[in-house]
């Protein structure tokens, strides 16, 4: 699903590297992972889903435990000056 999302914007107007944008949305969830868990998590672990237009991404952990069961991954993102910035949050459900 990534890897197809990133062929899909290769020709967006938006001039940045999407990879970077995907890369730092996984980043932030994988620092918000292991305070929590102790776990480290390897990158495709995790699959993200974005949206350009509102400047969001969720997650979903792939490796099933008990806090990736019970917990949802949303974030935000912002690209200025050629800058990618992401946070995230995590949500119990």
């Amino acid at each position: 699903a990534e890897l197809q999302w990133l062929e899909n914007v290769a020709h967006h107007p938006l001039s940045i590297h999407f990879a970077r944008l995907l890369f730092s949305a996984k980043e932030s969830i994988f620092k918000a992972w292991f305070p929590l868990t102790e776990r480290w998590l390897a990158f495709h672990d995790v699959v993200v889903s974005i949206e350009l237009a509102s400047e969001l991404f969720h997650a979903n952990v792939l490796h099933h435990t008990p806090l990736s069961d019970s917990v949802s991954f949303s974030g935000r993102f912002l690209i200025r000056g050629g800058y990618v910035v992401t946070a995230v949050v995590l949500s119990r459900v």
